[in-house]
């Protein structure tokens, strides 16, 4: 699965500096919540046949287990993460409603997995994100072949409005939160090539894009810090060492940050 293109996800911000991961952990700057971040999630095809993925829970001590809730050789589970707390668990599952990808969240304190019908339709839900503490879920729904973000809330069990986020005929994916889900960094293709933008709930617009954030090349696969500061994602981008890299943005000060871990 893991080649030298980051897959989704393939990297985390954590509260103690930077940390390459596999897979899709929340780690924050600034922690929401008392207690350090411990956890790690990600998807892997070891053991079985190629591209039949299995999603992974670990703790950063080391040890890993393998999370099964369906036994079914056809089932794909991809795409998981994590709150804060470890209790609540999301990720993508195939085959869903219809043979279509639904999104799941298992609770690991109740040992019991939600299957939420304002989420789950007959048309593809994926690319699921938990915030960090556990009240919002993001992802996208394939709709006419274009993809568009929701964020939902958990609590609620209600949708939240996304004024001004979706650009009519282009498709936006690969969404991630902040800390409490009031920003979303995002995938998308309305410049022609893939692209990393910002969407800000309280502004309830995009932000302006930015030469750094962006560019000619394909740029994916975003993560945010907690504190939604930093946003982190691959690119292919001219002056890389080769292949996909691994970016650092400082949104606060529109700055590039050196990634020593890129290499050849």
């Amino acid at each position: 699965m893991f080649h030298r293109r980051f897959t989704r996800r393939a990297f985390t911000l954590a509260s103690a500096g930077l940390l390459l991961a596999l897979g899709c952990s929340k780690k924050p700057t600034a922690p929401p919540v008392p207690g350090p971040t411990r956890f790690v999630v990600f998807t892997s095809d070891r053991g079985r046949a190629a591209g039949n993925y299995r999603n992974f829970f670990a703790t950063l001590d080391g040890s890993a287990s393998q999370f099964n809730f369906g036994s079914g050789s056809a089932i794909v589970d991809r795409h998981p993460s994590i709150s804060q707390d470890g209790r609540l668990f999301c990720y993508q599952s195939s085959p869903g409603r219809g043979g279509s990808q639904d999104v799941f969240i298992y609770n690991r304190s109740s040992n019991s997995l939600v299957d939420d019908p304002n989420v789950n339709t007959l048309a593809d839900e994926t690319d699921p994100y938990i915030s960090l503490d556990g009240t919002r879920l993001v992802f996208v729904r394939d709709t006419l072949s274009v993809r568009q973000i929701r964020l939902y809330d958990l609590t609620t069990r209600k949708f939240i409005p996304l004024p001004n986020l979706a650009a009519p005929g282009f498709s936006d994916w690969e969404p991630a939160l902040d800390a409490q889900g009031r920003r979303i960094a995002f995938t998308t293709n309305r410049n022609g090539n893939s692209d990393v933008l910002l969407y800000r709930l309280n502004a309830a617009a995009v932000d302006p894009p930015t030469a750094l954030l962006q560019s000619s090349a394909g740029d994916v696969e975003p993560a945010m810090s907690g504190d939604g500061r930093y946003i982190a994602f691959a690119s292919n981008r001219a002056g890389g060492a080769g292949d996909f890299d691994v970016y650092l943005y400082d949104i606060n000060n529109g700055l590039l940050i050196a990634m020593p871990s890129n290499a050849n």
